[in-house]
């Protein structure tokens, strides 16, 4: 998984870390969650 070793180190850093894979459940999640921080991974497909 991308980012994964950004995910881990956060992790041993004591952040609460969460993935997510779906992009259309991004602005729920975020409103839900109140992220400090948000990483976005943007993958374009041809």
């Amino acid at each position: 998984m991308p980012g994964s070793q950004l995910v881990n180190r956060l992790q041993d850093l004591n952040y609460r870390v969460l993935a997510v894979n779906n992009a259309a459940q991004l602005a729920a999640i975020t409103q839900r969650e109140t992220p400090l921080l948000l990483f976005i991974d943007v993958v374009t497909l041809r």
